[in-house]
C-alpha cells in the first residue's frame, strides 16, 4: 500500500498539513486521538520479514475475489509462521484494498455483504483518508450502514486514528500513519479483532494455525514422528500451514491406519489419536507353513544308487536347496527350481535330506538306500 496518490489523485495523506491545524498537531504529537478500550499498534507489507518484532497486530495480504487484495499477494501463510500467536489482518478476506489500481469504492458494497473476515469482528474497508468520503458514500447508498464494517484509513501525518476530533476526517476505526520502503505502520482500535483461535479437528487443505502450538503444527509433527514406519512422504515442514504436501502425508496415513469413512487428506480426532501413539513398526509376519517332503529311494539302474526327492510348495517358483549326508559324513548338495527331482548317490546306506526354500522353514526327513 505505498501508492502516494489519492482515490482522488490527491497528494496519499497530505503529509504537509497546515500550521496548528488538527493534522498538524497529530503529525507533531501535539494531539493524538486514541480509541476508547485502547488501541494495538501493527505493521503491514508484502515483505513479511520486513516487519518489526513485537507488534500486536501483522497484516498480510491473501488471495481473496480479484482486485480485492493487493496484485494478488499471497504472504499470510508466511505471516502466521514468522509472527506466531499475534492478532492479525488479512488483506484480501478480512479487508479490501480500495486505492488507484486495485478496488473501486463501488466495490466495497460487494465484498462487506460477502465477507466471512477470519480475524476482525466485521469486514474491513481500507482507503485513503481522503477517499473516506466517497468510500461511505458508496456503503451508504448501498444500505450498508456505518455500523456494519470497520474503516481502516491511510494517513500519513504520524501515529492517529482518523476522526472529528484528531484530523478532522469521518472517524475511523484504524489508521496507517506512516510509510517507509520496507512497511507501512498502522494503529488499530482493540475491539476490531476478537479472540484469535487455531482452527480445529477435522483439519483439511487451507487450514492454518495462529499460534506454534496449534493443531496444524502438532499434526505434521506425528506425521514426521511416523513417516518412517509410513513411508512414501517426504519429512514436513512443521509450518502450521495445512498444505498439499500436508494433505498427502495424511492420506498415506489414512490408508496405513485402514481409515475408512472420512475424507481423503482430512485429520479429524480418529486418525489424529492413532498418530499420538508410538511409531512402532508392526512386527514382522510369522513362518510360512512348511509343505510336506517326500523321499524314496529310487530303483537301480546299472549299478547307480540315487534318491527321488519331491517338495511341493504351493505357489512357489523360486529355487529348492537340498542338501544330503550319506554314510561316512558324505555330504551332497543339490539345487533345482523344479519341486521334484532325483539326486544321484554313491552306494546304499541311511541318507538324511535336507531341503529348504526361500521365505520357508528346511524340512529334514531319514532314508535308507538297499
Amino acid at each position: 500500500m505505498t501508492t502516494r496518490l489519492e482515490y482522488s489523485g490527491q497528494p496519499f495523506g497530505r503529509p504537509n498539513p497546515k500550521f496548528l491545524s488538527k493534522s498538524w498537531r497529530v503529525k507533531h504529537n501535539v494531539f493524538a486521538s486514541r480509541s476508547a478500550g485502547g488501541t494495538l499498534l501493527g505493521q503491514d507489507s508484502v515483505g513479511v520479514t520486513a516487519m518489526s518484532p513485537g507488534l500486536a497486530v501483522y497484516c498480510g495480504y491473501e488471495a481473496g475475489t480479484l482486485g480485492y487484495a493487493s496484485g494478488g499477494y499471497t504472504t499470510m501463510p508466511q505471516v502466521y509462521s514468522v509472527w506466531p500467536g499475534k492478532k492479525y489482518l488479512s488483506v484480501g478476506r478480512d479487508a479490501i484494498d480500495i486505492e488507484p489500481g486495485l478496488a473501486s469504492p463501488g466495490d466495497g458494497p460487494g465484498f462487506v455483504r460477502g465477507a466471512k473476515p477470519p480475524h476482525t469482528s466485521k469486514p474491513v474497508v481500507y482507503c485513503s483518508a481522503g477517499d473516506l468520503g466517497a468510500v461511505i458514500g458508496a456503503l451508504q447508498g448501498a444500505g450498508i450502514p456505518r455500523s456494519a464494517y470497520f474503516l481502516w484509513s491511510a494517513h500519513w501525518i504520524g501515529e492517529h486514528i482518523c476522526g472529528p476530533s484528531s484530523c478532522g476526517y469521518p472517524q475511523c476505526d484504524g489508521t496507517q500513519y506512516d510509510s517507509n520502503n520496507s512497511f507501512d505502520s498502522d494503529v488499530f482500535s482493540a475491539y476490531m479483532f476478537g479472540p484469535v483461535s487455531d482452527p480445529v479437528f477435522p483439519l483439511s487443505l487451507g487450514a492454518a494455525d495462529v499460534t506454534s502450538n496449534g493443531p496444524v503444527h502438532k499434526v505434521q509433527g506425528r506425521l514426521n514422528a511416523w513417516r518412517p514406519v509410513i513411508g512414501h512422504y517426504a519429512s514436513l515442514k512443521a509450518d502450521g500451514q495445512y498444505g498439499a504436501a500436508t494433505k498427502s502425508a495424511v492420506i498415506f496415513a489414512q490408508e496405513y491406519f485402514k481409515q475408512r469413512g472420512v475424507t481423503a487428506g482430512t485429520c479429524d480426532t480418529a486418525l489424529y489419536s492413532k498418530l499420538l501413539g508410538a511409531p512402532v513398526a508392526p512386527p514382522p509376519p510369522g513362518p510360512k507353513p512348511d509343505a510336506p517332503l517326500s523321499v524314496t529311494p529310487a530303483k537301480a539302474v546299472t549299478v547307480a544308487y540315487s534318491l527321488q526327492v519331491s517338495r511341493t510348495i504351493t505357489g512357489f517358483t523360486g529355487e529348492y536347496q537340498t542338501e544330503i549326508i550319506g554314510p561316512s559324513g558324505l555330504v551332497i548338495h543339490h539345487n533345482s527350481n523344479e519341486p521334484g527331482f532325483t539326486v544321484p548317490v554313491p552306494g546304499p546306506g541311511a541318507y538324511k535330506v535336507t531341503t529348504g526354500a526361500e521365505g520357508y522353514g528346511n524340512t529334514v526327513q531319514e532314508v535308507t538306500v538297499s
